[in-house]
């Protein structure tokens, strides 16, 4: 009598709960939620209660008929934690973890207050009386957006890391080479070596990087030798901390997609062997302080096989070090695609090595599967660029952005102006305003990549000139002639890459810069206007009016013109030297926009996104 009660009790308390949650089932017989049967063939009882064989055959024929007909039953035995009392062999429930059929779902949701998270909850102290519909309809829209997500399994991250020994950047002109190299790969983190850069600059790290996204951290050069720069695109990862060595810097990372933390090591690897232990002991106290998955990348300056050397000789005991910090630290030294070797040098470049790679964890690879490393062409350096890829960071289409190189273009300012009298001439002035500019956008676009696109490709066909001599001269001599097309492809990159125009000349760059700096700080030497104790002038009552009087076209003109064309451009892409360039036949249009804001107050929506930003200054106040 009393085991009948106990297990009645089990029963009332039992059966709903266990319909949302993992199942403990017998295999493949009727289902017994707090006796079941072991793969062993066994039975326990998650209840503490031991059974005999008829207290079993009592328990499984009251659960049979208090279980739904639709019920789905499965064999397979999956490791699920529980915190019933009894435990696998391995301190873990055996539990059947399956799907809910809907029919199921829908009684489990109709006796809310039998529920396992409502019972959960009230023991909590969270009383849910009152709220059973808004729960409900919380999770179904829950699985809603689950099912329409798909399984987390199928969410893979993909991602671009570029590692390049640059062998200094302290020249311009060579900065928009590297500049353009890592451009056309558009990597979500860049790892930069031998910078021979003692103090990094935020300058130097925007002639390298591109984009208003970029972070970056650095590790000065000792001297004239050295240096590492790391840069992010902060639109793909997030910094959570950083640590810098004497020969490594270190970032631990988020993915901004999935909140993913991992770490990046970047790495200049010293050529002394007493230099080189401290790095390997730099390498173990990252490990040591961060368990995280992760990645590093650089130039190690040592060699991990005999077959990273063109000229192999023996076995030395550098490589074997640094094969066992490979192996201490499981890492995986992924195959290098495109190329063999990283590095040339010597006599007539015949001497080949691999000193540049990735090395990542097994972790590491788990979320970014499939990753693969490769060799880049090297338009400068006797390094080689290395890429590790998961296949790229997934984005949109970039957006538009208008270059005032462009406006240099002869006949492109006749176009603008064909391309705006063509377009809309009706309705309010700003709808007319909102439909040329998006005209033009198009239209700008496909005349960029008509004109301009050959740029690219050329730049594109350079590289593979660039690449192919490379694959040949690691196989051979090259002769006088094939030397001097190997370098005639390096010049035509650098030429191609400066805004498309062949300014190569320091000369010329020296005098660029000097000039703009005069414009820029050109100012009266003499006397200065001490503030303090100055009585500023008042607006009488007539200026105070005319500040609420109307645009007018010299107003409106003499603030633009007075504006740096130069300066970034707002949401719309548009820069100001747009503006300025297209006066004299957008001025219509942009004048009696200016009157459409002050007569109604108000103009077409879609402006507040890509021309005007109205700053409301009281509290409540739209626009």
């Amino acid at each position: 009598m009393t085991d009948d009660a106990l297990m009645e009790e089990a029963l009332r308390y039992g059966i709903a709960p266990n319909f949302y949650g993992p199942l403990v089932c017998v295999s493949p017989s009727p289902p017994s939620y707090f006796s079941s049967r072991t793969p062993l063939g066994e039975y326990y009882d998650r209840s503490g209660v031991v059974l005999d064989a008829s207290q079993r055959e009592v328990l499984d024929r009251r659960m049979i008929e208090r279980t739904p007909a639709t019920m789905k039953f499965m064999d397979r035995w999956e490791m699920v934690e529980d915190n019933n009392g009894v435990m696998g062999a391995s301190g873990q429930d055996l539990c059947l973890v399956g799907e809910m059929d809907p029919e199921i779902r829908d009684w489990r949701e109709a006796r809310w207050e039998e529920s396992e998270l409502a019972r959960f909850s009230q023991f909590l102290g969270f009383p849910t009386a009152g709220l059973d519909k808004d729960i409900l309809d919380f999770m179904e829209a829950e699985r809603h957006c689950a099912r329409k997500r798909g399984p987390v399994s199928s969410c893979v991250m993909k991602i671009k890391l570029v590692s390049w020994n640059v062998r200094g950047a302290n020249d311009s002109s060579k900065r928009k080479v590297i500049k353009a190299m890592i451009r056309s790969q558009r990597a979500d983190l860049v790892c930069i070596q031998e910078m021979k850069i003692q103090t990094m600059t935020e300058g130097v790290v925007r002639s390298l990087g591109s984009g208003r996204f970029l972070d970056w951290g650095a590790m000065g050069a000792q001297g004239s030798a050295g240096g590492i720069l790391v840069c992010w695109d902060k639109r793909s990862l997030e910094l959570l901390e950083m640590e810098v060595g004497n020969y490594s810097i270190s970032c631990r990372l988020k993915n901004v997609e999935n909140e993913v933390v991992w770490i990046f090591t970047g790495v200049y690897g010293p050529c002394n062997r007493k230099e080189r232990e401290m790095l390997w002991e730099e390498l173990g106290a990252i490990r040591g302080i961060w368990d995280e998955p992760w990645c590093i990348g650089g130039d190690f300056n040592v060699t991990l096989s005999q077959r990273d050397r063109s000229r192999q000789g023996s076995l030395n005991g550098a490589m074997r070090r640094f094969a066992q910090v490979v192996d201490d630290l499981a890492l995986i030294d992924l195959p290098l695609q495109g190329g063999v070797y990283s590095l040339s040098g010597g006599r007539n470049n015949q001497t080949w090595a691999r000193l540049d790679r990735f090395l990542v964890s097994q972790g590491w690879l788990d979320i970014f599967r499939g990753a693969v490393q490769c060799r880049l062409p090297r338009p400068t350096s006797d390094h080689f660029p290395i890429l590790l890829k998961g296949g790229g960071m997934s984005r949109g289409p970039s957006p538009f952005r208008f270059e005032n190189m462009w406006l240099k273009v002869d006949g492109f300012k006749e176009l603008l102006r064909e391309w705006w009298q063509g377009g809309e001439r009706v309705g309010r002035a700003s709808f007319r305003m909102a439909a040329k500019m998006k005209v033009m956008k198009e239209k700008i676009k496909v005349w960029n990549m008509d004109v301009f696109g050959r740029v690219e490709v050329n730049k594109s066909l350079a590289l593979r000139q660039i690449e192919f001599w490379d694959r040949v001269e690691s196989g051979r001599d090259l002769s006088e002639r094939e030397m001097d097309m190997k370098n005639e492809a390096k010049e035509n990159f650098k030429k191609i890459i400066i805004n498309g125009e062949e300014l190569v000349e320091e000369q010329e760059v020296r005098e660029g810069i000097v000039k703009a700096f005069q414009h820029q700080l050109r100012e009266k030497p003499g006397w200065r206007a001490d503030l303090e104790g100055l009585h500023l002038k008042s607006l009488d009552h007539s200026e105070a009016e005319a500040l609420e009087v109307p645009f007018t076209e010299e107003e409106i003109f003499a603030a633009l013109m007075d504006m740096n064309g130069d300066k970034a451009p707002g949401l719309d892409g548009f820069t100001v030297a747009f503006w300025q360039a297209c006066w004299d036949f957008a001025k219509e249009e942009i004048v009696e926009l200016f009157k459409e804001l002050y007569d109604q107050k108000s103009f077409t929506k879609s402006l507040n996104a890509t021309f005007l930003v109205i700053i409301p200054k009281k509290v409540g106040l739209r626009t």
